[in-house]
């Protein structure tokens, strides 16, 4: 007998989420606005948030060959996976369809029923230090000397705390002038997002008070998390504009005592710099055909991506 597909469609936040307001579901609803449609799924043993994407298989090479896959992942970029419950539940639920299937940040190297690979890896700081200037006194010369060239670059900004309903079109072009240079674009929120996501927002303004970066950052269970930042790129080098911005998610970080401060995926190296190590994330493909799966086990090493093998000794001790 033939399987069927046994996931229902599911519209309600408080049904997939509970009652409970958390940051992620927060982040889930303010997501309605992005550029296609995302869908949430529950299934026996499992639920999960599922969109259609053309994706570049050779995304960390230099090739080009794009498939269409139904992406099980939070329905923006954030380092979380897209499904709760069983997962061989729900492989074997979405394996009754057609189609190819990608599963993004999974923590774990799983075998077996999927062919699995490494993706970007996230950069997680552990603090250790009650604010930013001792932070700064712990680190190693060489790394010290590097925040305060960002930090003399950056002396005649000013940041500022920008509430999420007055995000405006200016800041909004600067997180499209990020996403325009991303080498990993996987959707398009809306500026109503931004908006919409209870989130801190912190502005930097130029000495005309125009915004050429802002940051976006998360606060739940002592962990502070980046979310979304974006930059003038034409004053990127002329203010050290990225450094500046992951100065901002320290100091946020220490402000609200958080024990971990989540930096989020790229950049790897500049992360590493500020004292971060690098959790490594995984993504899972299967579908329904045996051989295509046979081949994709097979095969899947030469698409991953591979994380950096640089050792930074950041700190005096």
């Amino acid at each position: 007998m033939k399987k069927t597909f046994q996931g229902i469609e599911c519209g309600d936040l408080d049904d997939f989420f509970g009652q409970k307001m958390t940051a992620e579901k927060a982040i889930f609803a303010a997501a309605i606005y992005r550029d296609t449609p995302y869908k949430l799924v529950i299934g026996a043993g499992y639920s999960c948030c599922e969109y259609k994407k053309r994706i570049n298989i050779f995304s960390f090479g230099k090739a080009k060959f794009a498939l269409p896959f139904t992406v099980i992942a939070p329905p923006a970029s954030i380092d979380r996976v897209g499904y709760f419950g069983e997962l061989e539940a729900l492989i074997s639920d979405y394996s009754s369809q057609k189609g190819l299937f990608l599963i993004l940040n999974d923590r774990q190297n799983q075998s077996g029923l999927v062919a699995c690979a490494h993706t970007l890896s996230t950069a997680v700081f552990t603090n250790k230090f009650s604010n930013y200037e001792e932070y700064k006194t712990n680190l190693r010369s060489h790394y010290r000397r590097r925040l305060e060239l960002a930090e003399k670059k950056g002396a005649m900004l000013q940041w500022k705390q920008v509430p999420s309903q007055e995000f405006d079109q200016e800041l909004y072009q600067l997180y499209l002038q990020v996403l325009n240079h991303s080498d990993f674009p996987l959707e398009t929120l809306g500026l109503d997002f931004f908006r919409a996501c209870p989130a801190e927002i912190f502005a930097l303004y130029d000495t005309r008070q125009k915004p050429v970066a802002f940051i976006m950052t998360t606060h739940f269970e002592e962990q502070t998390t980046f979310v979304f930042g974006g930059m003038d790129y034409d004053r990127r080098d002329e203010y050290d504009l990225y450094y500046n911005m992951m100065i901002q998610v320290l100091r946020t970080g220490f402000t609200n005592r958080s024990q971990k401060i989540d930096f989020g995926q790229t950049a790897e190296n500049t992360k590493c710099r500020l004292g971060c190590a690098l959790e490594p994330r995984y993504m899972l493909f299967f579908t329904r055909n045996p051989l295509l799966m046979f081949l994709s086990k097979k095969l899947i090493h030469l698409i991953e991506y591979h994380p950096g093998n640089e050792t930074y000794h950041v700190f005096k001790e």
